[in-house]
């Protein structure tokens, strides 16, 4: 956990399609977990997988946040 709202899960051994499909489950676990104070909750999810996306922990970071605000601009929960 980075800061509050803002959390990263490194999964080990895992492919692009690995990686899309726990993104998918992360973002249906905030999704169904309901609200908070009447606002919905809701998740925008960026992928990073080495060594495709980088090697070191930077790179990595810097790709998955490309996705995540590319979700957040396309309304959708994973990019």
């Amino acid at each position: 956990r980075e800061r509050d709202g803002r959390l990263w899960v490194i999964g080990g051994g895992t492919t692009l399609e690995g990686a899309r499909a726990l993104g998918r489950r992360l973002a249906g676990a905030a999704t169904s977990a309901g609200s908070v104070a009447g606002v919905p909750v809701r998740a925008a999810v960026g992928i990073a997988v080495s060594p495709d996306d980088g090697t070191d922990a930077a790179s990595l970071v810097a790709h998955a946040d490309e996705g995540v605000f590319a979700a957040r601009a396309a309304g959708v929960e994973l990019a």
